[in-house]
């Protein structure tokens, strides 16, 4: 099976460029925050400045110093503390988050042995359950299911719906429609967890050639399939003008910058892309054999660089994170104004496709 990672179109595509994903003036500062933190030992520090990081969306710098910050927690209070243990769950939630679930799955194999019974852990035995089923070693699904589940009651609704994919793939569809029903009941009515049910059963109907109980289940449901704009998938357009028809620029009033940012029109360019990356899937979307597309908003900044991402058509299944991150390692020539480069309003269509 291959996976297409991304397919996004962007017009103008400017040629594209090979650049460091930081500036050599970042990884100093990176460093010497890494230093300072070891020479008080204080890990603190580092973890709140890589959920600073995080935040802005710098993964690769939040990782080093996270990186630094399990070291360091290992020198302080050793490796087989509950502060290691945590230290883990962190720096496995950024890998998950990012694409690394292989890595993720180590770091939080770890970390639960070292935080026995803590609900901190649950999230983490939902996960590593689902990696199980990936690897058809469904008694340890069961067990991870299930530990996930008790730790933490409210995880019961994706537990039942992983617990019906498992059903699918050990050829129980009845047990896994009862799974998924189970699921739907457990799950509020306009949660992204809810969607990924209804998405999977659906799926399930289909295969079994229920195909009017399929679409029964289509009603809309705003969690995961927020309406988009219309336009060329993947092309970078200003979201509030896409209804609008298309005026020549000397009849446009002045744009107004709106949150510090401009809207294309008006003589203002749009941006292009000069660098980018494919987003790899997440564990989640892999198992389950998932395809779909999120759309997300964002401001190309002045510098060339995507700032103030977020997603306005989900997807679930972890690919929101995937896109996200990965649209923030994109570069682009940035918009301009009067022949100066501004700050300028986008929107982005990611494909994840499995052929």
């Amino acid at each position: 099976m291959r996976f297409i990672r991304c397919t996004v179109r962007i017009s103008s595509l400017a040629a594209l460029v090979t650049l460091l994903p930081l500036l050599a003036q970042d990884s100093r500062e990176i460093d010497g925050a890494i230093q300072a933190a070891q020479a008080a030992r204080n890990p603190e520090l580092l973890e709140k400045n890589a959920a600073t990081l995080e935040g802005e969306f710098h993964y690769e710098s939040a990782r080093k110093l996270l990186d630094a910050a399990l070291n360091l927690r290992g020198q302080v209070s050793g490796d087989q503390s509950v502060d290691y243990g945590l230290a883990l769950l962190r720096l496995g939630s950024l890998e998950r988050k990012t694409g690394f679930g292989k890595e993720a799955a180590a770091h939080y194999a770890r970390a639960v042995h070292l935080l026995p019974g803590r609900p901190e852990t649950a999230p983490v035995f939902l996960y590593l359950g689902i990696t199980s089923i990936g690897k058809k070693d469904f008694v340890s699904a069961v067990e991870n299911l299930q530990r996930a589940r008790g730790l933490d009651p409210a995880l019961s609704g994706p537990v039942m719906m992983w617990t019906g994919l498992m059903q699918e793939r050990q050829g129980q569809p009845d047990l896994a429609e009862t799974s998924y029903k189970s699921a739907l009941a457990l799950e509020g009515a306009d949660s992204i967890e809810r969607a990924e049910t209804l998405t999977l059963y659906r799926r399930f109907l289909q295969e079994h050639g229920r195909e009017a109980e399929a679409l029964a289940l289509q009603a809309p449901n705003t969690a995961i399939r927020i309406p988009r704009p219309t336009g060329a998938p993947g092309s970078i357009t200003p979201p509030t003008e896409l209804s609008r028809p298309v005026q020549e620029p000397k009849t446009m009033p002045s744009p107004v910058p709106t949150d510090g940012a401009f809207r294309v029109g008006g003589g203002v360019t749009q941006p292009s892309v000069i660098y980018k990356v494919d987003p790899t899937y997440s564990e989640e979307a892999r198992i389950a054999k998932y395809s779909a597309t999120v759309l997300l908003q964002l401001v190309v900044g002045a510098d060339g660089t995507p700032q103030k991402i977020k997603v306005v058509k989900r997807a679930g299944f972890g690919l929101d994170d995937c896109a996200i991150t990965t649209i923030a390692k994109w570069q682009f020539k940035p918009g301009q104004k009067d022949g100066s480069p501004v700050p300028v309003h986008a929107t982005i269509e990611v494909n994840f496709r499995l052929l």
